[in-house]
């Protein structure tokens, strides 16, 4: 989940740092995000931020369109 996050930044020209910062109030969290530990708020903040679905983030689906219809 991290790795794809992070790609998700370099597509869109932001750091992960910043991400982090952006969503949580603190880099410090990116700590626990490397090891796959993001807590659901912070999750659907990432999900809406780049507007792809939780479940893309989570490797459950393929396709980050799937929460549109």
């Amino acid at each position: 989940m991290y790795e794809l996050i992070k790609s998700l930044c370099s597509k869109n020209g932001i750091s992960i740092t910043y991400l982090c910062e952006h969503v949580t109030g603190s880099k410090g969290n990116l700590q626990t995000w490397k090891k796959d530990n993001i807590k659901p708020t912070s999750l659907k903040k990432i999900a809406d931020y780049f507007d792809v679905s939780v479940d893309y983030l989570l490797g459950r689906t393929d396709n980050p369109d799937s929460h549109k219809k």
